[in-house]
């Protein structure tokens, strides 16, 4: 499994030589250079076209596009030059002073002169997985935290301002009472009856996570929110919070004024 990880690792540099080779050479065609150049210019770019709050695709977008506009740009290029430029490389002194064993490993697992253009769909799947497990493992990281909130929420609901009171952390107790705390959630109509909530912007950093989206109320109005919660003897608490005031649903984001620190 070890020299199959190294194996793909020395795949992967050589496809990148393979790009430099294609969009160097006049003969491949310009629609696929700029593809190629594309691709390479979205893994440089310090923002991403979609943002990261929007679930699933916004953490997928590294592994889907990129592959993406690689494929595109093969299917322009002649067979020929992409076997070429693969016969250049493997003839390269790079190549050549590998080992036996690796030679060997390569050839077993690529073939003689690299990856074919199905060993090359074969790589950018292994990515797009390795894209979707790191998704999954963030996402699941947030699911603790937005329960508690959710918690919180339904115990507003529900009238159970003392259970809603003991999702907060023991500071965040120190700075507000009970009274105040029911103060506040009479303040705010949608807080009072939340139909859902939903976050989109969600951070897990060791034992802090902060959690910012929308509460949607009975009344069509809705509340922007922000949550920050602390680990407390492996449990997660709300040590802070922000409640907007209410505004019509489809209306613009308002100022968040209510807020516990």
């Amino acid at each position: 499994m070890l020299e199959k990880i190294r194996s793909l690792g020395r795949t992967l540099k050589r496809e990148v030589t393979l790009y430099q080779l294609l969009l160097q050479d006049q003969r491949t065609p310009i629609l696929a250079r700029f593809l190629l150049l594309l691709a390479v210019g979205y893994l440089l770019l310090p923002f991403d076209l979609i943002p990261d709050f929007i679930p699933v695709i916004g953490q997928l977008d590294d592994a889907l596009i990129v592959p993406g506009l690689v494929l595109c740009a093969f299917k322009l290029i002649p067979a020929a030059l992409i076997e070429e430029c693969r016969l250049t490389i493997a003839e390269s002194p790079v190549y050549v002073e590998m080992s036996r064993t690796e030679t060997c490993a390569r050839a077993g697992w690529w073939g003689e002169v690299g990856p074919t253009k199905s060993q090359t769909l074969r790589i950018l799947a292994v990515l797009s997985m390795l894209g979707m497990l790191g998704f999954g493992y963030w996402w699941g990281q947030t699911l603790k935290p937005v329960g508690m909130i959710r918690a919180q929420l339904r115990a507003i609901e529900e009238g159970e301002y003392w259970r809603a009171y003991n999702y907060l952390s023991a500071t965040a107790k120190e700075n507000l009472c009970f009274d105040e705390f029911v103060a506040l959630i009479q303040e705010n109509s949608v807080v009072m009856e939340p139909r859902d909530s939903t976050f989109l912007s969600r951070n897990v950093d060791g034992a802090t996570a902060i959690m910012s989206g929308v509460l949607e109320g009975y009344s069509e109005h809705v509340s922007d929110v922000r949550y920050v919660l602390v680990k407390e003897d492996d449990q997660w608490k709300i040590t802070s919070f922000e409640w907007g005031t209410p505004r019509p649903y489809g209306q613009e984001k308002g100022h968040i004024r209510q807020s516990l620190l």
